[in-house]
């Protein structure tokens, strides 16, 4: 029934305006469903206000563990501002707290009221649908990915180290893993059982080492670089794919075109980056099931068309074996014949022949544990480390360490949401505002250095330029300095972080916002105490972060060989090593070239272990040259000479730094990368792959990198932007994607931003 007519049966008068709010919130459907649960009904909940009442409800219900729409996404907190918080704005708890329901909790009393929002299933009308404003939930919403929205990527594969065969020892065990559950009594999957036989025999059979060896011979000569020494692409495509042809009758795939196909799809998932993924759609396009005999053998059906019962239950058997294909068989292949790992600063994958991965890498491997770590005496470290395991990526003439966490359990994230990110965050908020910067900010940064010249000069006087980083900056922090400089900079005080997921309509997805405060009254929001809070709020003082730094500094290491402990510097990929490189740095910068921070005609940036120097005095510049030439021994910081540039020693006036070319001779800036998060695009165009091109456009020039830059430079970013889309298109072939529509987009965006010109195809 509807909620006014629930009320006319009760003698519910309203007092208050008849807004139209109000009278739609009248017409919210309600369903009597009661529940098992005993809250308190006495005088004292009189005395509570309408957004007391309402928070007091969702408690409740939380002590009582019941599923109910009002106190779903709500936790229990800390005791810091309130009990319980809930991580997202609720649109639920919003509206019953809006003032049309305020009015009806005053006419009906809170009894009454209490009633209604839990022992009645409440339905708000909205354009064509319903939805669900208070009352108990049928069944939990859950987040798992139905199996056509799964993703697989070739990154699963870097942290697989096993050596396992990729058909199973028996048929049997072929058949339970590659079909559905149950399928070996399935009748109406004989045929695929004898396929199963079929390819289990044809394994046995398979001369795996001799396809390698002929196709895939280890270089044995001296190559220049590490990256020589992988294996080309191409031949490690050609030696799965002949695996999957030897071993996998025709019939498994229908036909030849299919085949071609599913190689052709495995190809492409081979040569994918770091970032690329793909949904089991993308793997299995322009494939056709009806060729597929073996999916369902229906004897009844004969030969007519199948039904669409038929058809799904077809179509759930076919992604089951796809999704073994890809997650399974690739998996247990690749990891039993090739050494994969990830190129140091880029998404690409390397293809390694172990052998010659062991030889290229042990020496690096042997120098970091004799000079690095120290084995530790108990077997069991404290169980609140962050436990790590060590990852080899190769660089051109070296090698770089990176710490992966050994537990991606539960515990192990909320560990992380509730010590670790608090704390960086904590101390990124101390560092000096002068000393913060970002990629992003660069070219304001660099428009607001040159607005200062132009104030003090004429003209824009010549600009000299060096840029120099830290040769191997996280295993050579000294702990000692890094505990001296988080002391230095934490005062005695409380901190309390509040924490909220928020929407964004752009990318489409929630991020995460965060707020340091030191003064308790703001953590509820300027709401009366007691009430629960919509945000999550983590109170840290001095001497529980300092803690948090010291259990972080020794976290160990774990290996086939044992336990080790860092002697000196830090991990590579743990949560807090890159902010303990900023504290550090920070307080680097300002022992050693505060001076320039000072001079209004020197610029310094600093971006981890990236320093760029700006200034119009060459004497400046030398004696900068001169200083990072000796290092800095206090802090074991030493530069790369090899990368160190000044502006002396280049006839260019461009100078290229994290990503964005500065040029020194009108101080403007453009970001001319060829770098892309993604390399590997469905061959099909699709309304998401649309959107996800045309963000990705929008980041590119996004205001941040052209409003500070005159329309030269802001148009050698766009064309920039623009010619890699296309190339990106062009590359993978994707058919049928409106190109004309994508510029006029793009072209609205530019108009948005008042940049004058238009692209052309």
């Amino acid at each position: 029934m509807l909620l006014k007519r629930w009320l006319d049966e009760r003698d519910i008068i309203l007092r208050g305006f008849q807004s139209s709010q109000l009278k739609r919130f009248l017409n919210t459907e309600v369903e009597h469903c009661p529940m098992d649960i005993n809250i308190r009904l006495d005088n004292e909940l009189n005395q509570l206000s309408h957004n007391e009442i309402i928070d007091y409800v969702i408690k409740q219900l939380i002590k009582s563990n019941k599923q109910h729409c009002i106190s779903i996404g709500y936790k229990a907190g800390e005791s810091v501002g309130a009990e319980y918080y809930c991580e997202a704005s609720s649109f639920q708890v919003n509206v019953l707290k809006s003032s049309e329901w305020r009015i009806l909790h005053e006419s009906m009393r809170s009894p009454l009221f209490i009633d209604l929002i839990i022992n009645y299933k409440g339905f708000l009308p909205h354009e064509s649908t319903f939805i669900q404003l208070f009352g108990p939930l049928d069944e939990t919403p859950s987040n798992k990915n139905s199996r056509n929205t799964q993703t697989f990527r070739l990154r699963s594969l870097l942290r697989f180290r096993q050596k396992l065969s990729p058909i199973p020892e028996t048929p049997l065990q072929l058949i339970r893993v590659m079909l559905v559950r149950g399928s070996e009594f399935d009748p109406n999957l004989e045929k695929a059982r004898e396929l199963c036989n079929k390819i289990h025999y044809k394994h046995s059979r398979c001369k795996y080492m001799y396809i390698y060896d002929s196709i895939c011979s280890p270089i044995r000569q001296k190559c220049s670089d590490n990256f020589d020494y992988a294996l080309d692409k191409k031949k490690v495509v050609k030696f799965v794919l002949v695996i999957c042809d030897t071993i996998f009758p025709l019939e498994l795939f229908g036909d030849k075109f299919n085949r071609r196909m599913a190689f052709k799809n495995i190809s492409k998932f081979l040569l994918s980056s770091k970032e690329d993924s793909f949904s089991i759609n993308d793997l299995a396009h322009r494939m056709k099931l009806n060729t597929i005999t073996w999916l369902r053998n229906n004897p009844q059906s004969g030969d007519r068309p199948c039904n669409k019962q038929e058809f799904r239950l077809k179509q759930n058997v076919f992604f089951h074996f796809m999704e073994w294909l890809f997650k399974t068989f690739l998996r247990n292949l690749i990891a039993s014949f090739f050494y994969i790992v990830e190129r140091a600063s880029s998404s690409e994958i390397l293809y390694y022949d172990p052998q010659v991965w062991q030889k290229i890498s042990k020496p690096y491997t042997d120098s970091l544990f004799s000079k690095t770590f120290a084995k530790m005496q108990a077997t069991n470290p404290n169980p609140s480390c962050q436990k790590s395991i060590l990852r080899i990526l190769p660089k051109k003439h070296d090698f770089r360490p990176i710490a992966a966490s050994a537990s991606r359990d539960i515990h192990f994230i909320l560990d992380m949401m509730a010590r670790l990110r608090p704390t960086s965050k904590i101390l990124q908020d101390l560092r000096p505002d002068c000393l913060k910067i970002s990629p992003s900010e660069i070219p304001k940064t660099v428009y607001s250095f040159k607005q200062k010249l132009l104030r003090y000069h004429e003209c824009l006087p010549q600009v000299y330029a060096i840029k120099f980083d830290i040769k191997n900056c996280f295993d050579s922090l000294p702990r000692e300095k890094i505990l001296q400089c988080c002391q230095k900079i934490l005062p005695e005080r409380t901190f309390f972080l509040s924490s909220s997921y928020n929407y964004n309509e752009i990318p489409n997805r929630l991020y995460s916002t965060q707020k340091l405060f030191t003064d308790v009254t703001l953590s509820s929001d300027r709401t009366p105490e007691g009430l629960i809070q919509r945000n999550k709020v983590t109170k840290l003082d001095r001497t529980a972060l300092l803690e948090i730094i010291k259990e972080s500094l020794d976290q160990p290491l774990v290996s086939k060989a044992g336990t080790y402990q860092r002697k000196i510097g830090v991990f590579q990929g743990h949560s807090l090593s890159s902010t303990f490189c900023d504290v550090v740095y920070d307080q680097l910068v300002l022992e050693y070239f505060a001076n320039i921070l000072k001079d209004e005609n020197s610029l310094l940036m600093r971006f981890a272990d990236d320093f760029l120097i700006l200034s119009t005095s060459s004497t400046m510049i030398d004696g900068v040259r001169k200083r990072v030439s000796l290092g800095f021994p206090d802090y074991n910081a030493f530069t790369n000479k090899d990368k160190t540039i000044a502006h002396h020693d280049s006839q260019s006036f461009e100078l290229m730094y994290c990503g964005v070319s500065i040029n020194l001779q009108e101080l403007t800036t453009s970001r001319i990368s060829t770098d892309f998060p993604i390399s590997n695009l469905p061959p099909f165009y699709s309304e998401k792959l649309f959107s996800k091109l045309l963000t990705l456009f929008r980041f590119r020039v996004s205001p941040k990198i052209i409003f500070y830059n005159p329309p030269e430079s802001q148009w050698k970013t766009i064309q920039c932007a623009w010619d890699n889309i296309m190339l990106l298109l062009k590359k993978n072939k994707v058919k049928k994607f409106p190109v004309e529509r994508f510029c006029k987009d793009c072209n609205e965006y530019l108009r948005s931003l008042n940049v004058k010109g238009r692209l052309q195809i």
